[in-house]
């Protein structure tokens, strides 16, 4: 059992010089609670909130149709397929500032030296 633990695992050298075992490869439900500890937004819960959004849609959509068309459904439906695209044109907007900024502290060390 220990062996296998081995096979998956890798040191890595700390600044005291410890030797620390860091995981490979963790598994999605690994990532998405790990991801509870961290600041912002990763790619994991992005796409579990996608996923959340389409099974509220469809869910919509058959409560549309089981109703008879009526009005109120269709409005919630409407709702729902506003809020999920004005999330991800939020994160869309989100990540573009954030490759902006990257490339701006890319680029100040090398102004630096010119000067």
């Amino acid at each position: 059992m220990s062996s296998n633990n081995n096979e998956n695992t890798k040191k890595v050298d700390n600044k005291m010089n410890q030797d620390i075992k860091e995981p490979e490869n963790k598994s999605f439900l690994k990532n998405i609670i790990d991801s509870v500890l961290e600041t912002g937004i990763n790619k994991n819960i992005h796409n579990i909130a996608r996923g959340v959004f389409v099974a509220a849609i469809l869910s919509a959509l058959t409560l549309v149709f089981i109703s008879g068309f009526n009005i109120h459904t269709i409005v919630l439906t409407f709702l729902l397929i506003g809020l999920f695209a004005s999330v991800e044109l939020f994160n869309s907007q989100l990540n573009e500032i954030k490759k902006e900024a990257e490339k701006e502290n890319k680029e100040k060390p090398e102004d630096k030296k010119n000067e």
